[in-house]
């Protein structure tokens, strides 16, 4: 298998086959329930980037440096002991449906901090068919464990087991395979300098979706929540599916070889645009076909997040090339400027709705990703190759749409009309941007 294959299978494992117990347990569990699981996990994906990326990222950045690499462990475990310790702490303070697996799930970013570091030695080496299997067999276990307790009646604590043991296994499984132990720590100063630029980056990055969530259950109730974040697992599945694998072998390929930067901006951009049709296209019906009657609330709020793949896909390669240069402040200025804008957005659509809320995601994102590529560095690498890189598979999604979702008035059952769709919308896209790529590949 390719590095690229072995890179989608490892996404799908880490981000889809959790996604996947997700929507099965959105079948089963209350819309309600839904929205606690997700609140109370929110705060915890907060530290993910920081804990577990940033810290991953760093260690293929700091390279062989052994005792970097020693530092690096201890600054990440040191951080998220004192986090999980503050959610630990503030979990009384929120409803009991809340707080009682606030305080399990408070566990997960010091387990995510083992792992970090040698899951980054294993990314260095390129080493995705150990990295893959390692995600299947902790995705696999904890996945098992997680349905049975489902069907069992155990409600939303399948998922904070789900969560706690899958952390657990994945850590424990990175530190076997990657050989890689701490040794006397040195080059404090290097491994903080270099985790705190990234982890700023991936934190900053990180929080609209969760502040978002966050606000949804504040303001309109765990069953709103519950539906956000329906909308939201499910368009983690599709970059999961498509968008991922590129975004992890950004980083060490551009690492390599800087010059690399137009080929990955330009297969990224055709696979946000793919994505974004097929939500804009098929997405009610897919919706409608993974979770059933709870579609209805949480369509409006998929379709509302439809451009959040593309923007992603035209920012992430030069994100990553400016990381694997160095220059880590470039990439971390579009994140302040998108929370900035996403938290200015949230706030005026709070006096709206759920789905004015998630609308305001991809407005801010795509406003903060425009100013950042006129300026600076982004500007200097990227700037003119992004425009012949978006226009095709922008052209192409939209005709794509335009064509197959008239189908849809036909009345089809769920898993017809799906099926139909998305197949319809896939041919038009791909069709399409195989006649669009050579003009805008030269212009």
């Amino acid at each position: 298998m390719t590095a690229t294959l072995w890179s989608a299978l490892l996404q799908w494992s880490r981000v889809g086959i959790g996604t996947a117990l997700f929507l099965v347990a959105a079948r089963i569990l209350p819309l309600a329930e839904l929205g606690a699981f997700a609140t109370a996990f929110a705060p915890v994906r907060l530290s993910q980037g920081p804990v577990r990326a940033a810290v991953a990222d760093a260690a293929v950045v700091l390279g062989t440096r052994a005792p970097a690499l020693s530092a690096l462990a201890g600054l990440a475990l040191a951080a998220s002991l004192i986090l999980a310790a503050g959610l630990w702490l503030a979990a009384p303070l929120l409803p009991a449906a809340v707080s009682g697996p606030l305080r399990w799930l408070a566990l997960v970013p010091p387990i995510w901090a083992v792992g970090a570091v040698p899951e980054g030695v294993l990314r260095r080496d390129m080493a995705l068919k150990a990295l893959a299997l390692r995600s299947i067999a902790a995705q696999g276990i904890a996945g098992g464990a997680a349905l049975w307790l489902l069907m069992a009646g155990a409600g939303i604590w399948a998922l904070v087991v789900f969560a706690v043991a899958n952390a657990g296994l994945a850590s424990g499984l990175a530190l076997l395979l990657s050989g890689w132990r701490p040794r006397r720590p040195a080059q404090g100063r290097t491994a903080a300098r270099t985790l705190r630029d990234l982890a700023l980056r991936e934190g900053v990055s990180g929080l609209p979706v969760p502040l978002a969530q966050m606000a949804v259950g504040a303001v309109f109730g765990l069953t709103a929540a519950g539906a956000f974040q329906i909308a939201a697992r499910a368009l983690q599945l599709a970059d999961s599916l498509a968008l991922a694998p590129l975004r992890y072998l950004a980083l060490p390929r551009l690492a390599r070889d800087p010059a690399r930067l137009g080929g990955e901006l330009e297969r990224a951009c055709l696979v946000g645009g793919w994505i974004a049709a097929l939500i804009a296209g098929a997405g009610p019906e897919g919706l409608a076909l993974l979770v059933g009657p709870k579609a209805a609330a949480a369509t409006p709020l998929f379709l509302a997040l439809t451009p959040m793949p593309l923007i992603a896909a035209a920012t992430m390669p030069v994100r990553q090339a400016l990381a694997a240069r160095g220059d880590t402040r470039a990439a971390l200025a579009l994140s302040l400027l998108t929370l900035a804008a996403s938290v200015s957005a949230l706030a005026a659509a709070l006096a709206l709705s759920p789905t004015a809320i998630a609308a305001a995601l991809p407005v801010a994102g795509a406003g903060a990703a425009a100013i950042w590529m006129r300026r600076g560095p982004a500007r200097d690498i990227a700037a003119g190759a992004l425009p012949s890189a978006l226009a095709g598979p922008v052209a192409s999604a939209a005709l794509a749409v335009l064509a197959t979702r008239p189908l849809a008035a036909l009345g089809l059952p769920d898993p017809l009309a799906a099926a139909l769709l998305g197949l319809g919308v896939s041919a038009i896209y791909a069709a399409t941007a195989a006649v669009l790529r050579p003009a805008t590949a030269t212009a």
